[in-house]
This record gives structure tokens, sequence and C-alpha cells, in this order.
């Protein structure tokens, strides 16, 4: 059986401390620990810019 896991960076409203370069290393490594499992993992990253043009 597999195990799904979602993880999610989730949006920051303190615009002060955003860095548009930053990536959320510490849940990336916790995937990157939990994808040596049977589990099946989805990433959402509220901070990642998406530009329809």
């Amino acid at each position: 059986m597999t195990l799904k896991i979602l993880l999610a960076n989730p949006w920051i409203y303190d615009f002060a401390a955003f860095n548009l370069w930053s990536r959320p290393l510490e849940l990336l490594r916790a995937a990157e620990y939990l994808s040596s499992f049977d589990t099946k993992l989805l990433l959402i990253d509220c901070t990642d810019s998406f530009v329809d043009e």
C-alpha cells in the first residue's frame, strides 16, 4: 500500500520577509527523506509565482 503525503509551503503575507530566490529547503529535505520510502508525494508551493502570458 502506497502512502500519499501532501507537503504544502504556504503563502506569506509579510512581504518584507519575502525573498523570490529562497526555497523551502527543510520541506524539500523532508520530501527527499520521504521519497526513500514507498510514498507518493505532492508538493504545493504557494509562494511560487505563476505568470500566464
